[in-house]
């Protein structure tokens, strides 16, 4: 019964989360949806950041041997961190948005969020995530034995992280916008996977689920990203040929 209410909460709090994120406001212009969609990409960023701030930490004490107060506070908590993952880029939207709201008043303020240099950041992000998809695909092949939250798994959220905020190689105003399409898209179908993977994933199933929530947006933030500069490159190429 307790697991039961909890599922149903948790669906109730991410569908009012979701319809907040989502829904238009009473006086809805096109500058705000501009401001939306560049609060999902700023929550985002936060999220993958912090994601990747503390893994590094939780690894730090296992790969140097050092204990402390601080380190084992850290490793404690990285359980709790990782159940409630998956609210943080939502929960973050609501403020970040309103932030955006009142500080950009006019249009020509839209200004790119900061990315880093596709030199070395993208090449490292692209190859460092091949690679764990790699060694995942082989365990698995295999049957090798390995543990999702050792320390190599941990790493791999921040693969993704340098890929997916780190420049292309030609970055644009139209790239930029692309970006922000593709984010609010695998925003919402990252939620949509979780709330199905909430209610038909059970026991240490629904642990390996929870730490897959970390990277699942950024991996579907990539698909789309990639398809959706694919398909505009294309009309373009056909409007250049007409």
């Amino acid at each position: 019964m307790n697991n039961f209410t909890d599922e149903v909460s948790t669906t109730i709090l991410i569908a009012a989360l979701l319809f907040i994120a989502f829904g238009k406001l009473k006086n809805e212009s096109p500058l705000t949806g501009k401001i939306r969609m560049l609060a999902f990409y700023g929550s985002a960023i936060i999220t993958w950041a912090s994601t990747v701030l503390y893994l590094a930490l939780a690894v730090l004490p296992i790969a140097t041997d050092t204990k402390s107060r601080l380190l084992d506070f850290v490793s404690q908590a990285g359980a709790y961190f990782t159940l409630n993952n998956f609210l943080i880029p939502i929960a973050l939207f609501i403020p970040v948005f309103w932030y955006f709201k009142r500080k950009i008043k006019q249009e020509h303020q839209l200004k790119q969020l900061y990315l880093l240099p596709y030199m070395p950041f993208n090449m490292i992000g692209k190859w460092g995530t091949l690679l764990f998809m790699l060694f995942f695909t082989v365990s698995e092949m295999f049957s090798t034995k390995y543990n999702i939250y050792s320390d190599i798994s941990m790493l791999f959220p921040a693969a993704l992280a340098l890929w997916t905020c780190s420049r292309e190689r030609v970055e644009n105003e139209v790239l930029f916008e692309i970006r922000l399409r593709a984010l609010q898209i695998s925003f919402l179908a990252h939620y949509v996977l979780f709330v199905v993977l909430y209610w038909l994933v059970y026991g240490w199933d629904y642990f390996d689920a929870l730490f897959c929530s970390i990277i699942s947006m950024q991996l579907i933030f990539l698909v789309v990203f990639y398809w959706m500069k694919y398909k505009t490159s294309k009309q373009n190429q056909l409007v250049e040929a007409a």
